[in-house]
């Protein structure tokens, strides 16, 4: 409320909430912010109940999986009743997990180089779904390029286009550059081989140039093909695709490979 509203809601005997609380001041008089009563009835049930909820919070966000314990779990399955049909599990996603985590991790260090840690643990107030801790927002980012990429690679195949062969060449010399790269840990919890690397970058390559093709060059159209786009979303609606969160929403990006 603003303006005439708002005085028109709490103006009382022709004073607003701030003048009468000024004139409390000026007499010497102080009203406790509670009443006797309310403390002694209610509050110790207001406390309570914000301790339980506090105590969730902790539980739900300190609740985590061990990555490597769970890589043949299927965390989504995808299918256009055509004869495309994928479930994807954790160790189809590993790729997506290790370039969440690098790619965060640079802004991470750029926020506190000695606690990067706090970086995934901000939280980002803005409007809509795109609020939540940076972990947890990192971790939907995975899965809505998981998603589009299997979407968009079928699409792809279904309309007979494919890389050309200097872009195949290009992005399976990546693959074996990141593979050589790869920190023990990595190696160890994704349980990332080049061969397997190779085939996740192909495929997110394809679905990028395909989007590509469709905006025709035009930013604007392509923004619209892809995650959230309403070009997008039309696409999305002629597959059949179903998320098991329980696990995957135990998984903390930005705690897997890296601190």
């Amino acid at each position: 409320m603003a303006g005439e509203e708002f005085e028109w809601h709490y103006l009382k005997d022709g004073q607003s909430q701030h003048e009468r609380l000024g004139e409390r001041k000026r007499s010497g008089r102080r009203r406790p912010l509670f009443s006797p009563r309310f403390r002694q009835q209610y509050l110790p049930v207001m406390m309570s109940l914000m301790m339980v909820y506090l105590a969730w919070v902790v539980m739900s966000r300190g609740s985590t999986i061990k990555y490597d314990e769970h890589l043949d779990e299927v965390i989504v399955s995808i299918s256009d009743g055509s004869g495309y049909s994928e479930k994807i599990s954790f160790r189809d996603i590993s790729y997506y997990v290790l370039t969440a985590e690098r790619e965060g991790d640079k802004a991470a260090r750029l926020y506190d180089e000695k606690k990067p840690t706090a970086y995934w643990n901000l939280y980002m107030n803005d409007e809509g779904d795109e609020s939540g801790y940076m972990s947890d927002l990192a971790r939907q980012t995975v899965l809505d390029a998981v998603i589009r990429d299997r979407i968009y690679a079928n699409e792809a195949e279904k309309a007979g286009y494919v890389l050309d062969e200097e872009t195949k060449a290009d992005t399976e010399f990546d693959a074996k550059r990141l593979y050589l790269g790869l920190t023990e840990r990595e190696k160890d919890t994704l349980k990332l081989d080049e061969e397997g690397l190779k085939e996740d970058m192909l495929r997110e390559m394809l679905a990028k140039q395909y989007i590509l093709s469709l905006g025709g060059g035009d930013l604007t159209k392509t923004f619209a093909y892809d995650i959230k786009g309403a070009e997008y979303e039309k696409i999305k609606e002629g597959y059949s695709i179903e998320t098991d969160t329980d696990v995957y929403r135990k998984l903390r990006i930005g705690f897997v490979t890296i601190n």
